[in-house]
C-alpha cells in the first residue's frame, strides 16, 4: 500500500487509473487487515478499478501491530468513504474450543451464539495469587506440569498489557 501511495505522489494517479493496466485484477483480497493503517486500506482501495471488488477480512481481536489506528470496522469503512457499506460480522471460530471461546466470551462482556464452534477441549484454568511476586513460579510450575502430561500440548497465558507479558516472559526464562 505504501508503495502505491508514493506512485501516486509521483505520477498523480494510481497503476489501475492508467488505461495500460486496467482488467488486470478482477478482485483484492486484504487478509489481517487490523494490522493495516487508514491510509494503506485507502491506498488499495484507490489501486483497484471501480468496477472491480475487494474484500477486507481481519479480526479486531488479534491486532498485533500496535499505533495504527484501526479501531473498528465501522469507523474504517467510514473514514475510507463507504458510509453505506455494512460490515459482515462472522461468529464462527475454527481454531478455538468450545471451552475456550466461552471464556473469550465471558472476558469480551459479549455473548457469543452457542454454535460459535463445534469443536470441544480442556476447560481453560486459572491461576490466582495473592501477591504478584509468586506469579511466575505458579505459571512456571503449571506449564511443566501440562508439558509432562502431553508434550505435545500448547498453553497460553494471557495477560492485560504486553508489558506484562513481556515482564512474565523475562522472568520464566530466569526460572528456566
Amino acid at each position: 500500500p505504501i508503495i502505491l501511495q508514493l506512485l501516486y505522489a509521483e505520477h498523480g494517479y494510481y497503476p489501475v487509473r492508467n488505461p495500460k493496466s486496467l482488467g488486470l485484477l478482477d478482485h483484492v483480497v486484504v487478509d489481517e487487515a487490523q494490522d493495516f493503517g487508514l491510509m494503506e486500506i485507502r491506498a488499495l482501495l484507490n489501486a483497484v478499478d471501480q468496477n472491480r471488488t475487494m474484500t477486507i477480512v481481519g479480526d479486531i481481536a488479534q491486532k498485533i501491530v500496535m499505533g495504527r489506528n484501526f479501531n473498528s470496522w465501522e469507523e474504517m469503512l467510514r473514514d475510507a468513504g463507504f458510509e453505506e457499506t455494512t460490515p459482515v460480522l462472522l461468529t464462527v471460530s475454527h481454531r478455538s474450543t468450545k471451552e475456550i471461546m466461552n471464556v473469550a466470551s465471558r472476558l469480551r462482556l459479549d455473548p457469543l451464539p452457542a454454535n460459535s464452534t463445534s469443536r470441544s477441549g480442556p476447560v481453560p484454568s486459572f491461576i490466582r495469587a495473592q501477591v504478584p511476586q509468586v506469579i511466575p513460579n505458579y505459571v512456571g510450575q503449571w506449564i511443566q506440569k501440562r508439558t509432562e502430561e502431553n508434550p505435545n500440548a500448547l498453553s497460553a497465558i494471557i495477560c492485560r498489557w504486553p508489558k506484562e507479558a513481556q515482564l512474565l516472559v523475562d522472568q520464566l526464562r530466569q526460572l528456566g
